[in-house]
């Protein structure tokens, strides 16, 4: 089972900004799996890989052993759903709700499962996470990930065995108290990269310092690694580019613009990246993995009337409004259509949100207006003619109903 796993994690497609599962998954050598690194394993890959596995399996003839799979499937899909309400970055009474349902079977699960189990002090701890959410919004606004962080690069630190000043020394008064060296070295380093920052940055920067800043950031991330890639959220001029549009674009494009005075509908500017909610977005031929997106079907539209798609290109159109002349970006959506399955294996994990698509998307195109774009997606192949995919939604997690947000 754990083969069929490492081999589904290789061929799963999923931007970069998540992280990454090593190909040795499961493995002592790769060493402790982070917490994010753990949060993606439970969004997506073991999840389907059990689900997927289960689905293809024939009956053993042990009921006994069929059973305790099934059981086994359900127990992780209760996990990750859970996971999926609770680190939601919007929340409301119903979150914590289905965080509290999921969980409680979770942890059942557990003594069921694995009776000789001791429960941990954590799975205590789980149970008051909906009190955490009703009280203090959002677990991204309470969590320590930052200050691991912030650890694990200090002990990164040469400190030539200089552990610094004993703050824990009962005899030595606090306001009299010196820095140790590795604080000094610590707090050194903190500050010439904050003002290294504030230089390169500033206006009044020299433009070469500009561009050189530029270039290192696109190699190097600063940011929270829970954020993506934190860049400007209009595409500069210098990220545009010239184009005559395909006749099939040429064609939606005009019905979309069908109530206004276009000035051409041939041309337009190719956008190479579209930065957007801290995360990058770029066509197919640029990047296969950050071309698969979810997005909403309308303008306005709820957060559940949303599809599964292929950015095949981004473009900025410019058009008469009245005596104005404005520009929106656009991009061409190729759709994925769902596989119609008597026996859909995610039909019984509603709240986990994957289903099972057509492997190639339709070839007729979709325009939509950039802002649709709702955020990345995790695809993986189901079988030869199907992939299964997952929108991989860290703003807010997805319902029904939005008055359920209010």
């Amino acid at each position: 089972m754990l083969t069929r796993i490492r081999e589904d994690i290789r061929s799963t497609q999923r931007p970069d900004w998540q992280a990454h599962l090593p190909d040795n998954f499961g493995s002592p050598e790769h060493g402790k799996l982070k917490a994010d690194q753990w949060r993606t394993a439970l969004e997506f890959d073991i999840p389907v890989s059990l689900v997927r596995i289960k689905f293809q399996r024939k009956p053993s003839g042990n009921i006994d052993v069929d059973a305790r799979l099934q059981k086994l499937v359900d127990h992780t899909l209760d996990l990750a759903m859970a996971i999926a309400w609770g680190l939601s970055r919007r929340t409301s009474p119903h979150h914590a709700k289905r965080y509290m349902f999921y969980m409680k079977r979770y942890i059942s699960g557990i003594k069921d499962l694995f009776p000789d189990y001791n429960l941990k002090p954590n799975h205590h701890y789980a149970l008051h996470i909906p009190d955490i959410l009703l009280a203090f919004g959002p677990l991204h606004g309470t969590w320590a990930f930052s200050l691991e962080r912030l650890i694990g690069r200090l002990q990164k630190f040469n400190s030539n065995s200089k552990i610094g000043v004993n703050f824990g020394n009962p005899f030595v008064s606090w306001l009299t108290m010196s820095t140790g060296e590795m604080e000094s070295t610590a707090m050194s380093l903190f500050c010439q990269r904050q003002a290294l920052i504030h230089l390169t940055t500033s206006d009044r920067s020299p433009p070469i310092l500009q561009k050189a800043w530029t270039t290192i950031v696109k190699e190097l991330n600063f940011h929270d690694l829970d954020t993506g890639l934190s860049l400007r959220e209009a595409p500069s001029q210098a990220n545009l580019k010239s184009i005559t549009l395909d006749g099939d674009i040429q064609e939606e494009l005009g019905a979309f613009l069908s109530d206004h005075n276009s000035l051409n509908t041939n041309e337009a500017f190719e956008v190479q990246s579209y930065p957007a909610n801290g995360v990058i977005y770029c066509s197919l031929d640029k990047s296969p993995k950050h071309s698969l997106i979810y997005f909403r079907n309308r303008e306005g539209a709820s957060l559940d009337d949303i599809s599964p798609g292929q950015i095949r290109l981004i473009f900025r159109h410019y058009r008469v409004m009245g005596k104005n002349l404005v520009n929106d970006t656009f991009a061409a959506v190729h759709r994925y259509e769902p596989m119609q399955l008597l026996n859909d294996p995610f039909a019984t994990y509603s709240d986990f949100r994957a289903n099972i698509y057509h492997k190639e998307p339709i070839s007729k195109v979709t325009i939509i207006r950039a802002s649709q774009i709702y955020c990345h997606a995790n695809q993986r192949p189901w079988n030869s003619s199907s992939v299964v995919m997952r929108a991989i939604n860290r703003v807010g997690f997805m319902l029904y109903s939005t008055s359920l947000y209010l």
